[in-house]
């Protein structure tokens, strides 16, 4: 139920594609590179290019399945289909992911779980039914001192004082 930032400096391959499509938000460097050699080495790809057609257009990821370690897609062209979703230069790199992580740390924890976690199994679901589950999860976090917390804290321009309550 956490949120999940992965950042990437140099090849993400293979199983590493998993830590990017599962996570929540995807960073890369200038020089990261995104393949998958399992098919140049006599090995179904699996799981990470089911993942990866859900990232990317299924044409896309169909040929980073069928071509394997011949072909590798840049970080520019991994954020133009959106599979990251920032550039970073290669020496900033943690230091905006753990700058990422400060901004989402500062939110409010229950809404952040809730609304990760409505846009996650809502995935496998009809939209109707998504948008169902989601509302549940809005109704359980409106009943929280939380949610009585941000509006108060926005209108008395101060800073939330969380409680996950």
């Amino acid at each position: 139920s956490k949120p999940i930032i992965c950042a990437v400096n140099g090849a993400a391959c293979g199983a590493g594609l998993d830590l990017v499509t599962t996570s929540d938000i995807a960073i890369a460097s200038e020089h990261a590179t995104f393949f998958d050699p399992h098919v140049s080495i006599g090995v179904v790809s699996a799981r990470e290019m089911v993942r990866m057609a859900r990232a990317l257009p299924f044409n896309v990821a169909m040929r980073m399945a069928l071509i394997g370690k011949h072909e590798r897609m840049s970080a520019g062209r991994a954020y133009e289909l959106g599979l990251i979703t920032e550039i970073v230069p290669r020496d900033k790199l943690m230091e905006r992911a753990w700058e990422l992580a400060e901004i989402v740390n500062r939110n409010a924890p229950l809404a952040v779980r809730g609304t990760r976690m409505a846009m996650r199994k809502g995935l496998s679901l009809p939209i109707y039914e998504a948008e169902l589950l989601a509302e549940s999860y809005r109704m359980r976090c409106a009943q929280t001192e939380d949610a009585k917390e941000g509006p108060a804290a926005f209108l008395e321009k101060r800073t939330p004082n969380w409680k996950c309550a």
